[in-house]
């Protein structure tokens, strides 16, 4: 078994949560190899030090703030709620409307556009026609 599959087992071996085959391979690998054996002391030095450590002794009253800020946030409407939903909804729609808003304008810029060219078209004829009669050409 290499080192890094040890390493990942060596809190389940301790616990004993292990099948016999990767018991006996862990157990094989510790006895080989010293860095894994330095981690498995490592471990077994930091479990000792937390089992003996004094349980943390809770503040005065923390279980009644604690249920009287769980009741205050009942009490409290959804504005979270609305704030997290409506504003995307909002956003999204804002956005639409406007690609929406630029489509059809640019759509209608590009109709304007292809209209004016006929018009300049339809003028160079005209002063075309114009010149050529002063001219005596017709």
């Amino acid at each position: 078994m290499k080192c890094h599959k040890v390493i990942d087992r060596l809190s389940a071996w301790l616990d004993g949560e292990l099948n016999d085959a990767e018991r006996a391979a862990v157990a094989g690998h510790i006895e080989v190899c010293p860095d894994c054996r330095r981690e498995l002391d490592r471990l077994v030095a930091d479990r000792e030090l937390l089992s003996s450590a004094s349980p943390a002794e809770e503040p005065p009253f923390l279980a009644a703030r604690v249920l009287s800020e769980i009741r205050a946030g009942q009490r409290r409407p959804a504005h979270g709620l609305l704030r997290r939903v409506l504003v995307p909804i909002a956003a999204a729609l804002l956005i639409a409307v406007s690609i929406g808003a630029g489509t059809m304008l640019g759509a209608g810029l590009a109709r304007k556009a292809t209209d004016s060219s006929e018009f300049v078209t339809n003028a160079d004829d005209q002063a075309l026609e114009t010149y050529a009669s002063l001219a005596g050409g017709e």
